[in-house]
């Protein structure tokens, strides 16, 4: 006797896929992804096998145990700024990177960051209240997301002007005195067309500086 096919909810799909409920929405409405149990229900459900077709290769279908951690050659030491609950930080501790300090203003999320990783250094408020320079010879990377509204076609698009906009250069002061071998930006697309590309261009010259 067979298994029953997992079924999930719209919202699991656009977890499992890293996709807005918008896309999976658009999914079904062309036809791409279609529900099991549709109609008139807000939330339409889905089979395993169907959301597997979409994309095949992501590592929630791997069977199996998950591949072994590199090892790498030396410690690879990682400052994470506006480090959220800490998705990319695990992420890359899981490619054998060292976490030396993280820094996140919400109160939660660094609850949660200390809560599944008590040795990890994290750094609750501000990151402007942080002296990088400590960190300088010691760190090999430096992520985060900067904050992405004042960019985000979504939003106001107010750049520079908006203040969140402005922690970018917070980012470039950690970059500047702690010196780190490479970084990793991540933020919207809309930052690459902001005030056409003007924005994008002054953050690459800041960086540079």
């Amino acid at each position: 006797m067979s298994r029953p096919q997992p079924l999930y909810s719209l919202s699991q799909v656009a977890d499992i896929l890293s996709v807005s409920k918008a896309v999976v929405k658009s999914w079904e409405k062309s036809g791409k992804l279609m529900p099991r149990v549709p109609g008139d229900r807000r939330d339409p459900i889905f089979a395993l096998e169907d959301i597997r077709e979409i994309d095949p290769e992501n590592p929630f279908f791997r069977k199996g145990p998950p591949p072994a951690r590199p090892t790498p050659l030396r410690p690879y030491r990682l400052i994470e700024l506006f480090a959220g609950a800490g998705g990319l930080a695990l992420g890359l501790e899981r490619a054998g990177l060292e976490s030396i300090l993280l820094n996140e203003l919400d109160k939660n999320a660094c609850a949660t960051l200390k809560a599944n990783r008590p040795d990890w250094n994290v750094v609750q408020g501000s990151v402007a209240g942080i002296d990088f320079k400590p960190y300088r010879g010691k760190t090999d990377i430096l992520t985060g997301g900067f904050p992405c509204q004042a960019f985000s076609y979504a939003g106001k698009k107010l750049g520079f002007r908006d203040t969140r906009g402005t922690l970018f250069y917070e980012w470039a002061r950690a970059i500047d005195e702690s010196q780190p071998a490479m970084i990793v930006a991540e933020n919207v697309r809309g930052l690459l067309s902001h005030d056409g590309g003007k924005t994008l261009q002054t953050m690459l010259v800041v960086e540079q500086i």
